[in-house]
């Protein structure tokens, strides 16, 4: 679990160097736990109203997750492996919902 959770965190440094104008949810699976963090950055989180708490909000009640953050960063962590593909699908709909 701490190497999972290592792994995460340089992803994330990793991204935010590469990438700095991405925003995304990302979901690592360890067994039935779901870990996630959500990234947006500035511009589009004052330009469009894409905010990474509000982002997680859209799945994270069927994940019976624990979450915090922000508008630019929040984090999670539930249970629930396999609705992976419908929380991404649900995270997907509310960041296009934004963009439009």
């Amino acid at each position: 679990r701490v190497q999972l959770m290592r792994r995460r965190e340089r992803f994330l440094k990793t991204m935010r160097k590469k990438a700095p104008e991405t925003a995304a949810v990302i979901m690592a699976v360890n067994d039935d736990d779901v870990f996630f963090h959500c990234l947006v950055p500035k511009k589009l989180s004052s330009g469009v109203g894409l905010r990474a708490d509000e982002w997680l909000a859209t799945f994270s009640g069927m994940l019976g997750a624990k979450c915090g953050g922000k508008d630019l960063y929040a984090q999670g962590s539930g249970k629930g492996a396999a609705q992976v593909e419908k929380a991404l699908n649900l995270a997907k709909q509310y960041a296009d919902s934004k963009m439009k």
